[in-house]
């Protein structure tokens, strides 16, 4: 990381750290995370610590088709927040029963998918419609598309566009 500030500059290294704990019967996945951990930046004489958060995240299947997140953060610089968000897959073939090589089932197919969530990290300054995004995205293969609308209160909105390609297994 690199940061420069007229004629003063500085550097660190960060690092981040993250596991996922799979549930293969059970339809719940468990992740935990690290980010940005390393020494802080020294612009002149006032050190700058980097923007270090841990956090916790979980998928709920709630049935095949239907997934449930939930990811509380702690960040360094930031009170704790959470975001819930949910997405709902229409496969665009049946689906076949879940095995090694498919582990997700319907999730894993080439579909339609549609999503909405609730940010809560600027639920206070933005108020609550501006912590709300919705959006679908699309699997056809190892190809994905994804489109959401974020809204930031008075700042406007923003609409984002992800085209995506897997090197490895089915998913995008």
């Amino acid at each position: 990381i690199r940061s420069k500030l007229a004629d003063r500059a500085a550097g660190a290294a960060a690092l981040d750290l993250g596991v996922i704990i799979k549930g293969s019967d059970s339809g719940t996945d468990v992740a935990f995370y690290a980010r940005n951990f390393g020494p802080s930046q020294k612009l002149g004489s006032e050190p700058a610590p980097l923007p270090f958060e841990l956090g916790g995240g979980l998928n709920w299947r709630l049935v095949p088709r239907l997934n449930f997140f939930i990811d509380a953060r702690l960040p360094a610089d930031h009170t704790p927040y959470l975001i819930i968000a949910g997405e709902y897959g229409i496969p665009f073939t049946a689906a076949p029963k879940a095995s090694a090589e498919r582990p997700g089932g319907a999730a894993d197919l080439p579909g339609l998918f549609l999503r909405a969530g609730m940010n809560f990290k600027n639920k206070e300054d933005l108020g609550l419609m501006g912590a709300f995004s919705a959006g679908f995205g699309a699997r056809f293969g190892r190809m994905g598309f994804d489109y959401a609308f974020v809204p930031y209160g008075d700042l406007g909105v923003t609409h984002r566009f992800t085209l995506g390609w897997g090197f490895a297994g089915g998913g995008a």
